[in-house]
């Protein structure tokens, strides 16, 4: 048994949402009763059976609090990892997934599209192009902003280009990039 939520945090503004790398931070947590399942080998894009997988910010494991209800569903073994994923991406259809370390591949955590807010749809809309670099000022920022208890910077992200990935084609595509934020999703 496994369950998964997520938080989709929103840039607040064009000039943030083009620091960040023309993207939205997703915070996604997952509990398992089997602590061979930890960690996430990927979080990944999957559009018309096409995968992009995400650029990983930082991960952290932990263990559910006894005699929460969580733990008594899906486990004690907890892991909360942070993702940039393309703000353009957020808007065609398709879903975001996991592969677990052992057990399970294709887990469903998002399905696609999303609507983001109005001011960020126009941000997305009007910014073209993918693979911005990322200010990684700025990606701070907004990271303790929309997730206070971190307290402090994440790891400095490796941010390669987005590509999308066709197991049959040798061929890889650019995906634009958006932002936004949401709720959970249990699974």
């Amino acid at each position: 048994m496994r369950g998964a939520g997520y938080d989709l945090a929103w840039p607040r503004s064009a000039e943030e949402y083009r620091a960040i790398g023309n993207s939205a931070v997703v915070l996604v947590s997952v509990v398992t009763r089997d602590v061979r399942e930890l960690p996430l080998r990927r979080i990944y894009l999957d559009a018309k059976g096409q995968e992009a997988p995400l650029n990983t910010l930082r991960c952290h494991r932990s263990e559910v609090a006894e005699g929460s209800p969580i733990r008594a569903v899906f486990g004690q073994y907890r892991e909360d990892c942070f993702f940039l994923v393309p703000g353009a991406a957020l808007l065609r259809e398709g879903a975001l997934r996991a592969d677990f370390a052992a057990n399970r591949t294709g887990f469903s955590l998002i399905d696609l599209p999303i609507e983001p807010p109005g001011d960020v749809r126009r941000f997305i809309e009007q910014t073209s192009g993918s693979g911005r670099p990322v200010d990684q000022k700025a990606l701070n920022a907004m990271i303790e902003r929309e997730y206070p208890a971190i307290g402090h910077p994440l790891a400095r992200p490796r941010v390669p280009k987005p590509r999308l990935r066709s197991p049959s084609a040798s061929a890889s595509k650019s995906l634009p990039r958006t932002a936004g934020r949401a709720g959970a999703v249990p699974s």
